[in-house]
């Protein structure tokens, strides 16, 4: 299955691990294709990430998501949305101690 199907068809609810899992999946293929030509699927991921982190309560078990989305916003200039992840790794970071 496509890593842009299996995104748009995750239950955050089913567990946070597997969500970790699709998201990073997914990013890889961004990272692949190149985030300019992905842009529905980087939506996409953003908001199955603001998904999990409400349903759970908390932020991503896999702090380098954030690490990883934050490059790929500032590698096409986004930088605002770029901050907000590298906030969120920072914030995970910070609950770790």
């Amino acid at each position: 299955m496509d890593p842009e199907d299996q995104l748009r068809n995750l239950d955050v609810s089913d567990s946070m691990s597997k969500t970790c899992e699709v998201i990073a999946d997914a990013l890889e293929h961004v990272e692949c294709t190149g985030a300019d030509k992905a842009m529905t699927t980087l939506d996409l991921i953003e908001q199955k990430i603001q998904e999990a982190e409400e349903y759970f309560w908390r932020p991503l078990d896999n702090p380098e998501i954030y690490e990883r989305i934050s490059k790929v916003f500032q590698g096409v200039g986004q930088n605002e949305r770029c901050e907000r992840y590298l906030c969120k790794m920072r914030e995970h970071e910070a609950n770790i101690w």
